[in-house]
Parts: C-alpha cells; sequence; structure tokens
C-alpha cells in the first residue's frame, strides 16, 4: 500500500470523529497557498476553484473526497484537524460535527 492510499485510509477514519478543527484546517490551506492565486492551487489540488475559495472562507466544510485532496496536497496528517474530547457547548466557531454519510 501506497503512502497516498494509507493517508487517504487515515483521512477517512478521522472524518469519522465526531469534532474536525476548521479553523487549523483553514490556517493551513492558506498558509500553504501563500500568495499563489486560487485558480492555480485548486488545479493542483484537484478540486474546482469555487470549492476552494468556499472552504478557504469558511462557507462550506469539505466534502470526503474535498478533505483528503486537500490534506494530500498540504502533505499534512489529518489527524492535526480532529479535536478529541467534548466541547463545553454546541456552538464553537472552530469545531463542526462531520458527518461522514454527507460528504
Amino acid at each position: 500500500m501506497s503512502i497516498e492510499e494509507k493517508r487517504k485510509r487515515r483521512a477517512k477514519k478521522i472524518l469519522n470523529s465526531l469534532l474536525f478543527n476548521i479553523s487549523k484546517f483553514i490556517r493551513l490551506m492558506r498558509e500553504k497557498r501563500g500568495a499563489r492565486g486560487v485558480r492555480a492551487v485548486s488545479e493542483e489540488v484537484g478540486i474546482s476553484h469555487m470549492t476552494y475559495y468556499n472552504i478557504e472562507q469558511g462557507r462550506v466544510i469539505p466534502t470526503l473526497e474535498s478533505f483528503i485532496r486537500i490534506v494530500l496536497w498540504m502533505n499534512s496528517d489529518a489527524q492535526l484537524f480532529v479535536i478529541t474530547g467534548r466541547l463545553t457547548h454546541s456552538r464553537s466557531k472552530c469545531c463542526h460535527p462531520v458527518n461522514i454519510l454527507d460528504a
């Protein structure tokens, strides 16, 4: 099994977790993109420029496929974006429940 396949499997397992730290994910997306344009980066990632833009702006939660593509592009570990433990309230600004069935 290749490293990429292992990363994809791990990402799928992580998205089955309860909470996803979207703010950290977005921050790392922006850092990786730097001064490059959204269109160029989205082509590199393999998703549409509007999907990339909406995820980076925090307007949408990435689908499983988009999440995996972005994590691989960032050369990151999907586990970095998982929140362990429980939140004290349900309206956290940085954490969202992820339903893999919607992905």
